[in-house]
């Protein structure tokens, strides 16, 4: 349904495709979790080959999708691409992406050794821009 919208060569089509997904997650995750994981597996990425765009307000869509779609078994893949995208990035953004990486592991954490090795890479790439409460507790 959406797939063919993000796989298009045109921006304004994957920012429609995206959209489609985050309002299809509202109602039907299982769906919309499962269209985006087809989509990915075409492309040999789970992460999705839509965080790897020049288009920063495309990217930033998908990661708000990725977060509203992450759940226990998807938990470090999505995490992972949130940092990795972290990392190379100097903007007010950088702030959102640490705070939402910790709230995705301290919600969908399977085990405490995930948690922790999740707080460990976003301190090593953000400790100034954690809450203190976060890391104190």
């Amino acid at each position: 349904m959406a797939a063919p919208f993000i796989q298009s060569g045109s921006h304004n089509l994957k920012y429609m495709g995206i959209n489609v997904l985050g309002r299809l997650i509202k109602t039907s995750p299982e769906i919309a979790i499962d269209c985006l994981e087809d989509i990915c597996h075409i492309n040999q990425s789970w992460t999705c080959f839509l965080t790897q765009d020049p288009d920063n307000t495309l990217k930033r869509k998908t990661f708000e999708l990725l977060y509203k779609m992450t759940k226990s078994s998807n938990l470090e893949v999505i995490v992972d691409c949130m940092i990795d995208y972290m990392t190379n990035i100097n903007d007010h953004y950088k702030a959102e992406i640490a705070s939402r990486c910790v709230k995705l592991a301290e919600q969908f954490a399977p085990s405490n050794h995930c948690f922790i090795q999740t707080m460990n890479r976003v301190f090593k790439h953000a400790v100034d821009l954690v809450n203190i409460k976060v890391a104190t507790t």
